[in-house]
């Protein structure tokens, strides 16, 4: 094979190398807004772990994911799991949800979490819009990469 041909292949190869692992295992997001403050900085980079099947059947609480919204399909959010399927919520924590307004609780159905902000002053999420459907979850965050390089933990 020509020297050229041989660079160009490899290129390639390493082009899709990279594509497929980004597709299916591994990516980077930037965040915006503040609603997971202090845990990721405002404006963070952020490497998420996106093995689809994998991460919905050991998704818990504490976890923080990388989740298409609810309300705007098209955008991503990074939120914390605070509550599995069969968990309930107290609406008397959770006022500001209409989904909420006529119990004393709610129980989140099967297939769904429930997702907060660590800023609750700021965060918008299932105090507002209710239990998101675990098919929406894209991946598990486990690294912040910038502004500072830390593990993301998960837990409460």
């Amino acid at each position: 094979m020509h020297p050229i041909a041989k660079k160009v292949w490899w290129s390639l190869f390493g082009v899709c190398t990279v594509y497929e692992i980004q597709r299916k295992w591994y990516g980077l997001c930037m965040t915006t807004g503040d609603s997971m403050t202090p845990t990721i900085a405002e404006g963070a980079v952020l490497l998420v772990c996106k093995r689809k099947g994998n991460i919905q059947k050991s998704l818990k609480r504490g976890d923080v994911v990388l989740c298409r919204s609810s309300e705007h399909p098209k955008d991503l959010i990074v939120k914390r799991v605070t509550a599995m399927e069969g968990d309930l919520i107290p609406c008397s924590e959770e006022p500001i949800n209409p989904y909420l307004k006529f119990a004393n609780h709610t129980t989140i159905p099967t297939g769904y979490i429930w997702l907060r902000g660590d800023n609750s002053k700021t965060s918008h999420d299932s105090r507002f819009y209710g239990p998101v459907s675990q098919a929406l979850v894209q991946g598990r965050v486990i690294y912040q990469i910038r502004p500072i390089f830390k593990k993301i933990e998960s837990g409460l």
